[in-house]
C-alpha cells in the first residue's frame, strides 16, 4: 500500500520540483557568474597582453629612436673632426708662410734700425 494520500504525493512533487528549478537556476546562475569571470579574466589577459605589447613597441620605439641619435651624433662628430682637420691644414700651410714673413719683416726691421744708426752716427 501507498503510505502517501495523492494529495501528499503532489506537493512532494511540486516540492521536488521547486528544489530542482532552484538547484537549476542556482546552477545556471553560478555558470553564468563563471562564464562572465572567466570573459573578464580573458578580457583583462587580453587587455594586459595588449599593455605588455605596446610597452614592447614603444620601448624598441625607443631604442630605435635613441639608436638613431647616436648614429647622427657619430656621423656629427665625424664631419666635424674632418672639418676642423680640414679647416687645420690650411691653417698649418698658411702658418709657415706667416712666420717666414715674420721673419722677413723682422730682419727688415733690424735692417732699418741699424741704416737708421748709421745714418745718426
Amino acid at each position: 500500500m501507498n503510505r502517501f494520500t495523492q494529495t501528499e504525493q503532489a506537493v512532494y512533487r511540486h516540492r521536488d520540483t521547486v528544489v530542482s528549478e532552484r538547484k537549476f537556476r542556482q546552477s545556471a546562475q553560478s555558470f553564468r557568474y563563471d562564464e562572465t569571470e572567466l570573459l573578464f579574466r580573458s578580457d583583462r589577459a587580453s587587455v594586459s597582453s595588449k599593455q605588455r605589447f605596446n610597452c614592447i613597441e614603444t620601448e624598441l620605439s625607443l631604442h630605435a629612436n635613441r639608436d638613431s641619435i647616436h648614429r647622427n651624433r657619430d656621423s656629427i662628430a665625424s664631419k666635424q673632426s674632418l672639418h676642423c682637420t680640414q679647416t687645420e691644414a690650411p691653417f698649418i700651410e698658411t702658418e709657415t708662410p706667416l712666420h717666414r714673413n715674420r721673419a722677413f719683416v723682422t730682419r727688415k726691421q733690424r735692417l732699418y734700425c741699424i741704416a737708421t744708426e748709421v745714418l745718426f752716427h
